[in-house]
């Protein structure tokens, strides 16, 4: 696609603040988190408001996680919706 094509801005790189901030520890595998009956997981969102709301502590419940307030993310999405870690301790 031509640059002359393209209708509206154009950025180099992501707009400020649209980027979550790296996590400090790998993320749990796929097989890994089966293995846990809470995890720490991270949304992968651009609204950091979003990220904030979502993140947190949710118990493995076989093909989801769930947390204490019904928000569900199924293992189906992870590593493209959200990230889990360890519980133990927050990135």
């Amino acid at each position: 696609m031509p640059f002359t094509d393209i209708i509206g801005e154009l950025f180099i790189l992501a707009p400020p603040f649209s980027e979550a901030e790296p996590p400090h520890e790998t993320p749990l595998s796929r097989s890994e988190i089966k293995r846990q009956k809470e995890i720490w997981l991270e949304p992968i969102s651009p609204d950091s408001d979003l990220r904030k709301e979502l993140q947190g502590y949710y118990h493995v419940k076989g093909r989801f996680v769930e947390n204490e307030y019904g928000n569900r993310f199924y293992l189906d999405t992870y590593g493209s919706k959200w990230l889990a870690f360890h519980s133990e301790t927050e990135p």
